[in-house]
């Protein structure tokens, strides 16, 4: 512990004296083992308070869409931009608060995104149209952008490696269950009893707080510390050299291209010409110039550093956890979505009636986060792998087999949403773990960004062919069928897509993680 602060101390002398290098956050100024065990707790509380409020806000705006659609006048086609322009910000700017949270200190950058998150929220239910609303989801977005990376790269720069890190990571991932928990409740709640406006200002006052408590809670890393001390010019020098400006640039034309065409190809047609445009420009055009200049970068001595060394793609582990990311998460969305669909528009449940129905799988979400933390240390990564595949697999399954949609929730819909959250949140703490240490310690938040774009990029894909499948099977089924059959058939259809995407997570999981080996040990 002598040998870690003196190694810290001498890079931040370093630094004073000029020198720009990253500073490796796993070197703390300030050890946590001094701290008291509550201080530790509340600091892993605050830092999952970033993936608490992504998901609440959105699974809440989910559930009271129609009625902000009604009040502002958003035609149905352009309802879906309420929750598409925060996710389209959020996937599109991980790369680049990822990055900023290296360079310029993973705490500011934590605070920043918290206080982001907080004032579009509360400014949001303000607006008076549809554009401005828009606008302001699109920074709650950003905000979550920041907030996230940074939050999983202070984890892995307080805690030491090991057990104390997988606990913080098991109990940051706790923040996306209890997120649909609080989103599903307090959607239902309000738009029964309140305005849906209260949504906001209650995630507002939430993130407030959290912005406000990380003043004292969160430790200042080496980075931070090296900042404090710096002056104004110093640092603005610090940000200019060591950014990609046009990695960035190039990253950022890639997904948001992408991202729309995927979110608009199903409303407008996949043959549009403006959707093809986009397509071909980001996947032909953008991608490769990014992944060229980046190589450039990487390989060119005395240059700036890449936004993304891609030489890391050379772990087989490494690559092995993207893929299983990109794939899982696709199949898991759209589980959650199809099921809502079923829920709301086949069977003409109410928001109420529907938020039970998903309320197990919050409650099953905190107690698995407690389980994966003791047993990720303990249990072989291999096992844990195929594991969560083959439950997000057999979840999907149950919802596409010809099961009589009369049958009772709890003969199938109860086991899906238990499996489907047992599966996730078991894989989700395990799979960040191994990304995190393949990545260098200068590079984490960059890591834990790219990591959770991979996770957005899945999702977008996946529920945009799904959706594809599934207006495309309901549509054929018309005039065969009654209208709530057809719809049926297109929902199954879409379930067995995501069984389908399930699976092959499994079998590359059972490809690729032979000879994994057990977290935490050597």
């Amino acid at each position: 512990m002598t040998d870690q602060r003196n190694y810290s101390d001498a890079r931040i002398k370093e630094a004073e004296k000029g020198s720009t290098e990253a500073i490796p956050e796993q070197a703390s100024s300030e050890d946590l083992r001094k701290h008291s065990i509550l201080r530790t707790i509340a600091l892993v509380l605050l830092l999952a308070s970033s993936s608490f409020l992504n998901t609440a806000v959105t699974q809440a705006s989910v559930i009271v869409l129609p009625t902000i659609g009604r009040d502002l006048n958003i035609p149905s086609g352009r309802l879906q931009w309420v929750l598409s322009a925060p996710s389209l910000v959020y996937a599109s700017t991980l790369l680049l608060w990822g990055r900023l949270a290296d360079i310029c200190g993973r705490r500011l950058i934590f605070q920043l995104g918290l206080a982001c998150v907080s004032l579009s929220c509360l400014i949001a239910p303000f607006a008076p149209e549809e554009v401005s609303f828009d606008i302001f989801r699109a920074l709650q977005g950003l905000g979550g952008a920041a907030a996230t990376p940074s939050a999983v790269g202070i984890i892995f720069g307080a805690f030491l490696p090991g057990k104390p890190q997988i606990y913080a990571m098991s109990a940051f991932s706790a923040g996306f269950p209890l997120g649909n928990v609080v989103g599903n409740i307090l959607g239902g709640i309000i738009s029964q009893y309140l305005h849906w406006k209260w949504i906001f200002w209650i995630m507002a006052v939430v993130a407030a707080c959290s912005c406000g408590l990380s003043l004292v809670i969160v430790p200042p890393l080496a980075r931070d510390v090296e900042l404090q001390s710096s002056p104004l010019a110093k640092r603005l020098k610090i940000l200019t050299s060591q950014m990609d400006w046009i990695g960035l640039l190039l990253s950022l034309a890639f997904l948001v291209l992408l991202l729309v065409a995927l979110t608009e190809g199903n409303v407008v047609g996949w043959t549009a010409p403006w959707i093809l445009t986009l397509l071909v420009s980001s996947c032909a055009l953008f991608l490769p110039s990014f992944i060229f200049w980046e190589l450039r970068l990487e390989n060119q001595p005395n240059s700036r550093p890449p936004l993304l060394k891609l030489s890391v793609f050379k772990s087989r582990m490494y690559c092995a956890v993207q893929a299983i990311a990109f794939i899982f998460w696709a199949s898991f969305n759209n589980f959650l979505v199809f099921a809502t669909y079923f829920y709301q528009d086949y069977q003409k449940l109410n928001v109420i009636e529907t938020t039970l129905r998903f309320l197990p799988s919050g409650i099953t979400g905190l107690i698995t986060v407690y389980v994966s933390s003791q047993i990720l240390s303990r249990v072989n990564s291999y096992i844990v792998a195929l594991w969560g595949t083959a439950c997000v697999s057999v979840a999907c399954l149950l919802f596409a087999v010809a099961i009589p949609p009369d049958t009772s929730y709890w003969a199938y819909g109860f086991p899906a949403m238990i499996i489907l959250t047992l599966g996730g949140d078991t894989l989700y703490p395990c799979l960040s773990l191994f990304v995190m240490k393949s990545i260098p310690n200068e590079d984490q938040a960059m890591g834990a960004a790219m990591f959770q774009a991979m996770g957005q990029i899945g999702r977008s894909i996946g529920l945009a062919i799904a959706t594809a499948i599934q207006i495309s099977v309901t549509n054929s089924q018309l005039g065969k069928r009654s209208e709530e059959e057809a719809l049926l058939k297109g929902y199954r259809a879409a379930e067995w897509f995501s069984f389908a995407v399930g699976a092959l997570s499994f079998g590359v999981a059972a490809y690729t993680f032979r000879g994994a080996g057990t977290l935490g040990k050597s």
